[in-house]
């Protein structure tokens, strides 16, 4: 059964699912000619692999699938990663920047959080 949003997983994986989602639209809008929103990324493989990474990973992790949570985790950590490598670009200045590295830094964290390993190991096939 393929779904969206699975309720019974513990907070932090609920949270992250939809933070996984979350920024994958977000990851959109500036392909779509919007200005706001956007990953921080230079390579348009790596942005794109970052935008699936997280887009699919999200929707492994409701249906319990171990590889949509190391997806999820590999595109997180390679956003989070990317903030670090740009640093000299954008000098963190603006708030959309500051808030962006907010989130991918939350999902990261919900992802590694011991309740989202634990369940994972356990529940996940």
């Amino acid at each position: 059964m393929n779904q969206w949003i699975n309720r019974s997983h513990p907070q932090t994986l609920f949270i992250a699912t939809f933070l996984c989602y979350f920024e994958a639209v977000l990851a959109l809008l500036p392909l779509l000619g919007l200005r706001i929103g956007g990953l921080v990324a230079n390579d348009p493989i790596v942005y794109l692999f970052i935008m699936l990474g997280l887009g699919l990973g999200g929707l492994g992790i409701a249906n319990e699938q171990k590889w949509g949570y190391w997806l999820a985790l590999a595109a997180a950590v390679t956003h989070l990663v990317m903030f670090f490598v740009m640093f000299d670009i954008y000098k963190w200045i603006g708030t959309q920047l500051i808030v962006s590295f907010i989130f991918a830094a939350a999902l990261v964290g919900l992802l590694r959080h011991a309740m989202s390993r634990e369940y994972v190991k356990i529940w996940f096939r």
